[in-house]
């Protein structure tokens, strides 16, 4: 199948290729959809007739990957269509079922489940949230404070924009504005382009581009065909996606990672500048970033009496914050670790991820050593981690697998969840609206958990949405001028 696969693939001309994939991502996110439905002709006998045939967008990811580890620019001549694709994506998905069944069989018979659900929900989810209202927006918004206001605003121990320009050659500002462009490019439906085309397009933007800063953006996310070939456990192309074929235009491999950059770029360039001088020091000034980051937004829509920093402890570590309201306690902690990209995937290492849930279970022991020391015994105490990544794992398997390294049952950690931070951030907007939703909230948590009924959406944003109209973020609504004027004027929310 391997071959046979190769072999399909090196019918094509690659750039070809990869500018009707290209385009085809294009269509489905501009149709803020991550998947559609084309159709294929089989034949049954003398005749034939016409199905229905899905392609994703993390597919067509894959494909691309897969036809420059296969073809090049010059075996042939060969234009694909729209067909030649489709027939490609099954041979792609029998190829991708005999590899899923050897890695089966290396697998504990125990993991096999948790591999595929989580595997498959963190590589393929995110696909469909970036097109949902607002998320790009909100999701650049938040990285925005995290990595502009706040390290201003708390005198932090790093200089992160003086090491930004020192890597890149532009401030963090000048360059998602360069960032935007590229969007706003991509949403302009050109899905190959040659450099001076891109150039051209935004000159009519007063003060915003200069030749010399798109070139520095563009290297940062586009490579040449031989990058690609170095790493064939990982898709490179979610670092680059960007490819840049052997007559040097440019082609947009994937719109929806393209977008993932707006807001998730500028993070990854600043962690790579830190893990390179071998340190880890952005990784905890970041976590301190993210305690920044709550303490605004508490700020923002709860009185300074209804909740608390919690003092930490010289000898044992203890949670991050309570909240009190007139029913329950919360007690919080948070953890901005985020999963490596080896995690992202379908065939993850599940040792590998049980080491990345070890930030879980330390976020579990110092939740039971505030509750210990602040000597909380009420049945209406929510223990709650808080995790900044928006990481798509189903909770009960993280908590089933949690829970046996802490050698404990669900019984005994007693309302322990986890919540991610744009959950966090409406379940502190309804809270500060209407107390009475906010109970109702926790209360239909407490009872899901305790049912587990298999069709029940147990997160906590389904759970807001049963009770809660859910609208505008007003937090970081509150933070749009953090769009300055011409990333406004250029991109399209």
């Amino acid at each position: 199948m391997k071959e046979l696969f190769r072999k399909q693939l090196r019918k094509y001309k690659l750039d070809e290729l990869l500018k009707l994939i290209s385009q085809l991502t294009i269509d489905l996110y501009l149709n803020k959809r991550p998947l559609d439905e084309y159709y294929k002709t089989i034949d049954i006998g003398k005749f034939s007739r016409k199905i229905t045939f899905t392609l994703s967008a993390f597919e067509l990811l894959t494909l691309s990957y897969m036809a420059i580890q296969n073809s090049n620019d010059h075996l042939t001549s060969i234009i694909p269509n729209i067909n030649n694709i489709i027939e490609l994506i099954d041979i792609q998905r029998e190829y991708e079922e005999l590899i899923r069944k050897q890695i089966k069989n290396q697998v504990i018979s125990s993991d096999i489940t948790d591999q595929i659900l989580i595997g498959h929900m963190n590589e393929q989810l995110w696909f469909q949230d970036i097109v949902k209202y607002k998320e790009l927006l909100y999701r650049y918004l938040r990285n925005s404070i995290l990595l502009d206001i706040i390290p201003k605003k708390y005198n932090s121990k790093l200089d992160i924009e003086s090491e930004f320009i020192k890597h890149t050659g532009v401030n963090i500002s000048t360059f998602k504005n360069h960032l935007f462009c590229l969007h706003y490019y991509l949403l302009s439906k050109n899905s190959i382009f040659k450099y001076q085309e891109l150039i051209d397009k935004f000159k009519i933007v007063p003060n915003s581009i200069s030749e010399i800063n798109m070139s520095k953006c563009l290297n940062l996310f586009s490579e040449k065909y031989k990058y690609y070939y170095s790493d064939k456990n990982i898709n490179r192309l979610y670092y680059k996606p960007i490819v840049i074929n052997d007559t040097g235009n440019y082609i947009i491999s994937n719109s929806f990672v393209l977008a993932q950059k707006i807001y998730d770029g500028i993070y990854w360039i600043i962690r790579d500048i830190y893990l390179h001088k071998e340190s880890q020091v952005f990784m905890s000034e970041f976590g301190n970033y993210f305690e920044s980051y709550l303490d605004l937004l508490l700020k923002y829509y709860l009185t300074d009496k209804s909740y608390e920093r919690i003092i930490e402890d010289n000898k044992n570590s203890r949670a991050d914050w309570k909240i009190q309201t007139k029913k329950f306690t919360l007690i919080i902690e948070q953890k901005a670790v985020q999963l490596k990209s080896q995690l992202k995937t379908k065939y993850l290492d599940m040792h590998e991820f049980d080491k990345y849930l070890n930030s879980f279970v330390k976020s579990y022991n110092q939740i039971s050593k505030t509750i210990e020391d602040y000597k909380l015994t009420s049945d209406k105490i929510i223990k709650l981690t808080l995790h900044y990544e928006k990481i798509y794992l189903s909770e009960s398997i993280v908590k089933k697998r949690l829970f046996k390294k802490l050698k404990i049952t669900e019984e005994i950690s007693n309302h322990y969840y986890l919540i991610g931070i744009d959950e966090f951030e409406l379940l502190m907007q309804v809270l500060s609206e209407n107390e009475e939703i906010f109970n109702k909230i926790i209360e239909e948590k407490i009872s899901i958990e305790k049912v587990k009924r298999p069709y029940d959406d147990t997160s906590f944003k389904g759970i807001i949405q049963k009770f809660y109209e859910i609208k505008d973020i007003k937090f970081l609504e509150s933070y749009y001028h953090l769009y300055d004027d011409v990333a406004s004027s250029i991109i399209q929310v």
